[in-house]
């Protein structure tokens, strides 16, 4: 019994009930690690895939459990969160059993439209009501964080029909770093591929992720509120809507300052202390996982994790860790299973590019050196 064969479509069924908000069991996805280890227990198969795209969620979680600033119900929470899309594909590697994405992609597509009809603001949607700017839509959803993957995914997979779907869905659903993650990676297909290959380099990212933190943290600390005044008409917290409150306010609880935080951070959970009780808009979470990286666990931290999220393999699992880096960026979506876990599930599958020319395609399966010759059913999706 191939164990992935069997967990497959529950995994699917639980994400899609997850994410389409069912009543009494809409939280019934963080359940699918337990019924993993049942289904690897039953099928007899005991193995574990620690893959690139897996490895920097394994170390989060260590130093997570071993840097806690203090153990409670909230750490507990938050380590789950990560535990749960981690542990799942570190006990499944879902490329031996070739997932056709584009069922899972229109299933999240069907989810998102469902829930814009059945609410009445697909029928009341106007392009004059959205603001880039005010980053404002009434059809404004997360669902738009995998559905930018799967777009990227189909680019770089060839299939333009499935790109052009996602891109159209994904447009709509309307998150601004959803927008910028989509025409960075779109023209990083279409540039040169020695270019691409250096600006998709682990070193070249990581060096980047590293710089925009640093600016993130100087806009908390309001140093560029007169250029950002005098560019967009707008005063910085309103264009990053309301993150500079927010992130000066936690500076100012660590009594930030550089050279404490530059080899150890405040510890897991270290600002729930501000983020649970020191807002007046009482936020719980700090829109940037970037930036909590940086603050919980310290600088040297940041750059090792975003080295391992961006050194892949292949041109499509490099602009897939890249758009996820922007997301990492501006929002919370370490602890999103509706994007880990399709973000992990199409880095799982998607294969290295053959470097001779006119050789049969090959996919990867198990290790990152192991290529083997592809069974792909007729009419399926090769992957990229």
């Amino acid at each position: 019994m191939v164990k992935e064969r069997v967990f497959y479509p529950i995994l699917i069924t639980l994400l899609i009930i997850g994410i389409a908000g069912v009543p009494i069991i809409g939280k019934a996805l963080y359940a699918a690690p337990i019924i993993g280890i049942i289904v690897m227990l039953a099928s007899g198969v005991i193995s574990f895939n620690l893959s690139r795209p897996v490895l920097p969620f394994v170390m989060l979680l260590v130093v997570m459990m071993f840097n806690a600033y203090s153990i409670d119900y909230s750490w507990a929470k938050k380590l789950y969160f990560v535990l749960a899309y981690t542990s799942i594909f570190l006990i499944f590697d879902f490329s031996k059993i070739q997932p056709d994405i584009r069922k899972l992609s229109g299933l999240f597509i069907a989810v998102f439209l469902i829930q814009k009809i059945s609410d009445g603001t697909l029928f009341l949607f106007s392009a004059e009501d959205v603001s880039l700017i005010d980053s404002r839509s009434i059809l404004e959803s997360t669902l738009a964080f995998p559905l930018g993957m799967f777009a990227i995914y189909f680019l770089y997979a060839r299939n333009y029909l499935w790109f052009c779907l996602n891109l159209c869905v994904a447009v709509l659903a309307f998150k601004r770093v959803v927008l910028l993650g989509l025409l960075i990676c779109v023209v990083m297909y279409f540039i040169p591929k020695k270019m691409r290959g250096l600006f998709l380099n682990a070193y070249v990212v990581t060096f980047a992720i590293f710089v925009l933190v640093i600016m993130q943290i100087q806009l908390a600390m309001g140093a560029y509120n007169e250029i950002i005044a005098s560019t967009f008409g707008v005063s910085v917290d309103q264009l990053l809507m309301g993150r500079q409150q927010l992130w000066s306010g936690a500076l100012e609880y660590l009594q930030f300052d550089y050279l404490k935080f530059s080899f150890w951070g405040a510890g897991h959970n270290g600002l729930e202390g501000y983020l649970a009780y020191g807002l007046p808009s009482k936020e719980l979470l700090l829109h940037s996982d970037f930036l909590l990286l940086f603050l919980e666990y310290g600088m040297l931290f940041l750059i090792l994790f975003s080295f391992l999220l961006q050194n892949q393999a292949s041109p499509c699992r490099k602009a897939l860790a890249l758009y996820l880096a922007l997301l990492f960026s501006s929002d919370n979506v370490l602890i999103y299973q509706h994007v880990m876990i399709p973000y992990l599930l199409l880095m799982t599958v998607s294969r290295k590019q053959p470097r001779e020319i006119n050789v049969k395609p090959t996919v990867h399966r198990g290790g990152d050196d192991e290529l083997i010759p592809p069974e792909i059913p007729r009419g399926s999706v090769p992957h990229p």
